[in-house]
């Protein structure tokens, strides 16, 4: 339940310190009004609480002297001058009004959209300087390839995992408890008083929670466990400097009949057919075709082809395109 004290002031014309915002809307020792500007919130261990405070409304601050009066006042206590359209007291804590400045959002939208404007220019720039492409002349000087078959063998391996991603067909050896994630977990309140200056010469202090939280890990089985599976044991290769590629021979000791234990079986298989060539500038360069068209490529061909600028890379697919 929140609490009301009084605020306190200070006279700016003799100095005495400590006057009570409510009580004192005049200084007691030299008769000065009150300034509400100068009002702030006294240290906890001098705080005066206010009894039955009925809240009337904010202080308003008269159009002739500036002096304070309660909401419910008509004629200023100071001057005698109407409070009619008067203000309200600025409060503490709470930042002056402004005056509206309607050019002064749309400058800083502006200036936003002028850096991303010109951040932009320099990535296309970038990009454009690094897209930069220049001619030269190339002369087939040669052919190359290679072709793999893995080889996989039907065997019990040993693998790692959570206990839950544990194949249903594994068989578990051992576990062993690990950290696995984190969560977040309530851990107590952690709780200030906050101060609301009324505008009256008060202000309320009530006292707001917020939850804390910790981090915890999460602990879960990791396991060992054996599975038989398809594994990968070798690759058979086979490479040349010709236009006559072969696959490689295999040896393998094929199931029969049955998938059984160590029998093996051929897995996938890869190829890559290479023309070497050679520039004007007596620069080596190579690129990978699929193998009917490298097979349809003369050593002695004499091609145009795009470099890229800045980086000197030759750009295969303008063989097609020169």
């Amino acid at each position: 339940m929140a609490k009301t004290y009084e605020m306190m002031w200070d006279c700016s014309y003799c100095d005495t310190k400590k006057l009570l915002g409510q009580s004192h809307k005049h200084c007691p020792n030299c008769g000065t009004a009150q300034d509400p500007t100068k009002r702030y919130f006294p240290p906890d261990d001098e705080k005066v609480a206010v009894e039955d405070h009925q809240f009337v409304g904010k202080d308003k601050v008269c159009g002739f002297c500036e002096a304070p009066n309660s909401a419910f006042a008509k004629f200023c206590t100071e001057c005698a001058g109407p409070m009619d359209g008067t203000k309200d007291v600025a409060l503490v804590g709470e930042p002056p009004a402004k005056k509206e400045q309607p050019s002064a959002e749309p400058k800083k939208k502006s200036s936003l959209l002028k850096w991303i404007g010109i951040v932009v220019v320099v990535l296309i720039v970038i990009i454009a300087i690094f897209s930069m492409e220049e001619e030269k002349g190339v002369e087939v000087t040669g052919h190359s390839w290679t072709r793999n078959i893995e080889i996989e063998k039907y065997k019990q391996v040993s693998e790692e995992d959570w206990e839950d991603k544990v194949p249903s067909k594994g068989k578990i050896r051992t576990c062993t408890e690990k950290q696995r994630d984190t969560e977040k977990v309530a851990d107590g309140e952690e709780c200030s008083l906050v101060k609301k200056d009324n505008g009256d010469g008060t202000y309320n202090e009530t006292e707001q929670c917020q939850t804390k939280y910790k981090t915890v890990p999460i602990y879960d089985d990791w396991c060992t466990y054996e599975i038989k599976k398809w594994t990968v044991v070798k690759t058979e290769k086979a490479s040349a400097k010709d236009l006559s590629p072969v696959w490689p021979d295999i040896n393998i000791q094929a199931c029969q009949g049955t998938v059984a234990l160590n029998c093996e079986r051929e897995g996938s298989r890869k190829d890559v057919y290479t023309v070497h060539l050679k520039d004007e500038e007596g620069k080596e360069h190579s690129c990978d075709f699929p193998e009917n068209k490298w097979q349809g490529i003369s050593v002695g061909t004499n091609k145009v082809m795009a470099f890229g600028t800045v980086t000197g890379l030759i750009d295969c697919d303008s063989w097609d395109q020169k």
